[in-house]
């Protein structure tokens, strides 16, 4: 804008310059007189034209800090005036609130501290327990409350009671396959544990091992500790936190709906697309770390923080209300495909790179 008004000036000021000369080339108009009422009718004929001069008017020779948007005329000229822009300050650093549970982590604080069982868990309420690859896990579903400790390599088929939180901690060194996760079940994978949830059991089919699974994280989190190994199928998030806390966390698919929160400061690969599709999610990407998806659609009231590196494969859309997306300074967001921002109130504030290798589309943002 401010070389569009230099320009414009510049040959205002010719113009005017033009016009002054050509009027005062008579050798007979030299005279003091002649020359002031030629000055001041020029003046007077300028002011009826154009109105008062800005005293604050650079034409356009102003430092960057300095350069306004004054504009000479003083009557309505029909320019649009300046448009309004979100202050960047409205859109703030989102604050992760998890708080790290004090688990033991090892097998040895487990095996010293915790009572073994079995499996049977048939009816248990608020107990504290591990099992290992010698429990024959059943009844989970009927269990409510309970803290479970897993040692080696242990498989779930399905959650615990609905009614009431518990709480599976998977020890370092560990494994779980986990075929089913109910409401307010929470998992917490210690550093150097895996967690695989990318398979199911086929009922219909004679209870054959499937994938990819698709299970659903209610009010509840999953906790990912440094050096972990996290897999997953086609993850529906709802009123929940994912927290990559330095994992490897690879997943079909995921979602978060209805103020889900995902947390990554590890490495994280979405194979196919990563979406939000209601209201007030947050997605953060820690300093120094990656977030890999196909595709990447942000939808109504939510905020995307990068300050490590984004890399979709895809389309990056902001669609349908309220979706901010910050990427901080020196930091990358790279779409292979379109980058879409459309339908009220969209804001992108870049103090990066965003490497955009298709269309830029805009509408209504």
């Amino acid at each position: 804008m401010s070389g569009m008004k230099k320009y414009v000036s510049t040959g205002l000021l010719a113009l005017l310059t033009t016009a002054y000369l050509t009027s005062s080339c008579s050798r007979d108009d030299f005279s003091g007189s002649i020359i002031e009422a030629k000055k001041q009718a020029f003046s007077d004929n300028f002011k009826a034209a154009y109105g008062n001069i800005n005293p604050l008017q650079d034409w356009g020779f102003g430092s960057a800090t300095t350069r306004g948007w004054g504009f000479t005329r003083a009557v309505d000229d029909g320019m649009p005036e300046r448009p309004t822009f979100h202050n960047v300050l409205d859109i703030k650093e989102p604050e992760n609130t998890f708080v790290d549970p004090a688990f033991y982590t090892t097998v040895s604080q487990v095996t010293d501290n915790v009572t073994y069982n079995d499996g049977k868990m048939n009816n248990l309420s608020d107990q504290t327990f591990y099992v290992n690859s010698d429990s024959n896990i059943e009844g989970m579903d009927s269990g409510k409350g309970l803290t479970i400790y897993v040692v080696g390599e242990v498989t779930f088929t399905s959650g615990t009671n609905a009614e009431k939180a518990s709480t599976i901690i998977v020890t370092t060194g560990s494994t779980l396959h986990l075929y089913g996760l109910n409401k307010n079940e929470n998992i917490y994978v210690a550093p150097g544990a895996t967690l695989d949830m990318s398979h199911y059991k086929d009922w219909s089919d004679g209870g054959s091992i499937k994938s990819p699974s698709s299970l659903t994280v209610d009010n509840n989190y999953i906790y990912m500790g440094a050096g972990s190994i996290v897999t997953a199928g086609n993850l529906l998030v709802q009123y929940a936190k994912i927290i990559n806390d330095g994992a490897t966390f690879t997943a079909n698919s995921m979602q978060l709906d209805n103020s889900s929160e995902f947390w990554n400061y590890g490495t994280t690969t979405i194979t196919e697309d990563l979406v939000t599709s209601n209201d007030y999610a947050t997605i953060y990407n820690a300093t120094g770390k990656k977030i890999t998806a196909s595709n990447l659609t942000l939808h109504q009231h939510v905020k995307l923080w990068n300050k490590g590196d984004v890399d979709i494969q895809g389309t990056l859309s902001a669609i349908n209300e309220d979706v901010k997306i910050y990427n901080a300074v020196g930091k990358t967001i790279e779409v292979k495909d379109s980058l879409v921002l459309r339908n009220n109130d969209e804001l992108l504030v870049n103090d990066g790179i965003i490497d955009c290798k298709g269309d830029i589309i805009l509408r209504n943002a």
